[in-house]
């Protein structure tokens, strides 16, 4: 049965109108030219410890100025502190941003079905209590809402709850690493909307700062940064990978 859908020349697609979110400073230059008006999605993956959540908070508190986040902390317990912790010490904080201290994807789905947030962000897809299918099936279900998905760097390949396959049906793949001198930094791997092996620096604690300003001065190649992680027993993939 046929769609519908006619093809568009090039000439055409190049004319037609994009309006791009206006991110601030270096998250403009990091997600890049993501579209303000349309579904993206964003996988967010490294060791355990390299400051994924760190990094995801930060980019809630940057999106949480287009529309309200829902922030799926799944691994993590709001009576625990920890989340307390962290956004205090990264200065984050937003009445936009709503935190959802469950694992059951049922809990997710009602709060989205109230049409009330543009973001969400699922960290982590191994702890949401629902298979890989349906944790994938909610970009589909909800197509204004962008999705940013956490994963464990050995989890998203070996457990069967999504992260094998988000890693390919993502426009965004971000890899958190953690330099010898203690600092975190998130580095695109595969990006639709900005150059790859773009880093950014998350955070350094106080008594590395000027190691790390050092390091900042260093930009890794792809090779050396695939080696690096790899000496970590990780894998990096790189788009089109299996």
């Amino acid at each position: 049965m046929k769609s519908g859908i006619q093809p568009t020349t090039l000439h055409d697609v190049t004319k037609m109108p994009f309006e791009r979110l206006a991110l601030r400073g270096d998250w403009a230059q990091f997600i890049g030219s993501v579209p303000a008006r349309e579904q993206w999605t964003a996988l967010i993956s490294g060791p355990s410890g390299t400051g994924k959540s760190s990094f995801c908070l930060s980019l809630a508190k940057e999106l949480s100025r287009f529309g309200q986040v829902l922030y799926v902390a799944a691994e993590e317990r709001l009576k625990s502190g920890t989340i307390r912790i962290r956004a205090r010490l990264m200065h984050v904080t937003s009445r936009r941003i709503w935190i959802h201290d469950t694992t059951s994807i049922n809990d997710v789905t009602a709060e989205l079905d109230t049409g009330a947030y543009a973001y969400c962000l699922i960290d982590s897809v191994q702890e949401l209590q629902a298979p890989g299918e349906e944790t994938l099936a909610l970009k589909e279900r909800y197509p204004n809402v962008s999705f940013i998905f956490v994963a464990q760097a050995d989890a998203a390949e070996k457990r069967s709850v999504g992260g094998h396959k988000v890693r390919h049906m993502v426009d965004i793949r971000i890899w958190t690493e953690a330099d010898d001198d203690g600092s975190r930094w998130a580095t695109n791997i595969k990006n639709r909307y900005a150059p790859t092996m773009n880093r950014f620096h998350l955070y350094t604690p106080p008594q590395h700062t000027a190691n790390a300003q050092k390091a900042h001065k260093h930009k890794s190649d792809y090779n050396e940064l695939k080696n690096r992680i790899a000496n970590k027993g990780a894998r990096l993939w790189k788009s089109g990978s299996s």
